[in-house]
Formats: structure tokens, C-alpha cells, sequence
């Protein structure tokens, strides 16, 4: 095919300017190819999925959004929710007369996603790929260390609760973290403090992870880390759409940096599984 053409832009929705990478033209006809978008997570930016949008924008529409408060998107002053989030992302949708767009979440975007996936519905989104997203299903174990680490956030501040939290949790031995520490500083540096703050406790606030599972009835694609924030079973026994569950090697929670060649293997075998 020609080369692709890769684009940054702009475009406001409900009043917030919101920053695009962009690659390649949406798709107008019935039955074509849908576009991808993808959700990066707490305190992150689009560049996080770079390697992703290279392998992908050779065969579809690829769009990677920074969300509200990260990145080079607009900052206001609001509640960072999931919801919102997942509204935002509707609009943009909708900005961009999308037909059909698979969404592709790493973390936080990963629940976002899954919310745009039940809020938009199957006509409009036909698959959800759900990259280490952030725990769904929360039993006391989980609840209880999501509120261990609010707690470091608050005694040490955002910069040093995740990097603990990536040394404990996230990486793997032997693996790669240096494009890690890397992209979670810019992400970070990037971000609005309030925007930070608010995402995270939007995050923990979020209980509608088994409604939206049972709700949301396109295939979902699970590409986890080494140690899966969810539990297969766990997700199981509550979804009525096909769940496909897929785990990289050697990779942690930013498998899509350390581990490209694996997670997209996953992502390019699934969509080729879809129906057109």
C-alpha cells in the first residue's frame, strides 16, 4: 500500500481541545475495515501505544487521543471520571463521523474503553481490546492495595507511588523498563496535577466494572502482563460477550513497550478473527 500518512491535529469536543495522532483515512464504506482507537492511561499519553500505531497504521484508520488534563489536550477544571472520560471519547467519536472504531485501552483507558464500548454499543463499536487494564472487579484483597497506594500517593506524591509501584507490581525481572521510566516521566510531566489527582481517584471510584461486562456484548480481546491486575474466571463467570485471554511473556503491566512483537501478534490475529 502507499505510505501511510501520519498526522497531528487538534479538534475540540464539548468545548475541551483535545490532541490526535492520526494516520491513515476512515473507512466510508458498510463492511470495511473499522478504525482503531486507542486509550492510553492514568498520568500517560498517546505515545505510549508508538509502537502499535506504526504496525497498525499500514492496514487501517488509526487514531490515538490524548485525554482531557494529559498530554497536549486542553485541562479543565473538572471531575476526571471514567465516565467522563468515556464521554469524551464518544464525542470524539462522533467528531470524527467514525462509523465503526475498535477500541484499544492500556490501564485507566482500558476501563474507558470498556464504558465507550457499553455506552456507544455495538453498531458503533464492534470490539473492545483491553490492554493490562486496571482492575475491573475489585475483591478486599485488590480494594485494599488500591488504597495502599492512594495512601503512598498522598505521603510521597504521584512520581514516587508509581515508580514503587512499577518496581513492586509492573515490572518484570529481566525486562527492558528503561522506554518505561522514560514515557511514565514525559506522561507525568505532562499531565495536569489536578488531572492526576482526580484520574486516579476516578479510578478507584469506578464500581461499574461487572455491569459494563455484562452489558457490553461485542468480543473482547484481554492482552495481559505477566501478573494480570484481573482475574480470568473472575471476568468469566459475569461477561455475555466472547472473552479472549492472552498473557505476554517475560512483560509486565507495559507490555505494549517491552514486549511490541507479542502484543501486537495478539491484537493483528484478533482483529483478523472478527467478522467484516
Amino acid at each position: 500500500m502507499p505510505d501511510t500518512v501520519m498526522r497531528t491535529r487538534e479538534i475540540s469536543v464539548h468545548g475541551i481541545p483535545l490532541n490526535l495522532f492520526e494516520a491513515g483515512e476512515p473507512a466510508g464504506a458498510q463492511g470495511a475495515a473499522a478504525s482503531l482507537l486507542f486509550i492510553h492511561g492514568w498520568t500517560s499519553r498517546h505515545q505510549i501505544f508508538r509502537h502499535q500505531l506504526a504496525e497498525f497504521a499500514r492496514e487501517r484508520h488509526v487514531v490515538a487521543v490524548d485525554l482531557p488534563g494529559h498530554g497536549a489536550s486542553g485541562r479543565p477544571q473538572i471531575d476526571y471520571t471514567v465516565p467522563f472520560f468515556a464521554e469524551t471519547l464518544e464525542g470524539l467519536v462522533r467528531a470524527l463521523f467514525l462509523r465503526r472504531v475498535i477500541v484499544i485501552g492500556h490501564s485507566l483507558g482500558a476501563l474507558a474503553a470498556l464504558e465507550l464500548a457499553r455506552m456507544a454499543g455495538p453498531e458503533r463499536v464492534p470490539a473492545a481490546i483491553l490492554i493490562e487494564a486496571a482492575p475491573i472487579i475489585r475483591d478486599e484483597t485488590m480494594t485494599a492495595q488500591l488504597a495502599k497506594t492512594s495512601r503512598v500517593i498522598e505521603a510521597e506524591g504521584i512520581a514516587r507511588a508509581q515508580m514503587r509501584l512499577a518496581e513492586l507490581a509492573f515490572f518484570e525481572p529481566g525486562e527492558e523498563t528503561d522506554a518505561v521510566r522514560e514515557e511514565m516521566a514525559a506522561g507525568l510531566a505532562e499531565a495536569s496535577s489536578l488531572a492526576a489527582q482526580s484520574a486516579w481517584r476516578g479510578l478507584i471510584d469506578w464500581q461499574e466494572g461487572i455491569a459494563a461486562l455484562g452489558e457490553v456484548r461485542v468480543p473482547l480481546l484481554f492482552v495481559n502482563g505477566a501478573r494480570p491486575q484481573n482475574r480470568e474466571a473472575a471476568i468469566r463467570a459475569v461477561t455475555a460477550a466472547p472473552v479472549h485471554w492472552g498473557r505476554t511473556v517475560c512483560a509486565g503491566h507495559f507490555n505494549l513497550l517491552t514486549a511490541p512483537t507479542q502484543v501486537n501478534a495478539m491484537i493483528g490475529d484478533f482483529l483478523a478473527r472478527l467478522p467484516s
